[in-house]
């Protein structure tokens, strides 16, 4: 598995979490325990750089599987047919 991740790839997980920016950058600051700004994220997300950092990357995979896993564990307690 590649440690990279492309900014069309950051931006869609964004998206598809609906997280607005300023939610991710707090999240992504409480959770590395760094210090990024408004600046780094709209440079991430809207261009400047080809890739984004590796500890996003980890962390935005990372909050895919969490919510990948929620999801399925309401499938399991809802039942199979209803989407919520």
């Amino acid at each position: 598995m590649a440690l990279r991740m492309s900014q069309e790839r950051a931006r869609w997980i964004v998206r598809a979490l609906k997280w607005p920016a300023h939610s991710f950058r707090k999240d992504l600051n409480r959770v590395t325990r760094s210090r990024y700004s408004e600046h780094d994220v709209s440079r991430w997300l809207a261009g400047g750089q080809r890739h984004v950092p590796i500890a996003v990357a980890i962390f935005l995979r990372m909050q895919v599987r969490a919510a990948t896993q929620g999801r399925n564990l309401l499938r399991v307690f809802w039942g199979e047919g209803q989407d919520r």
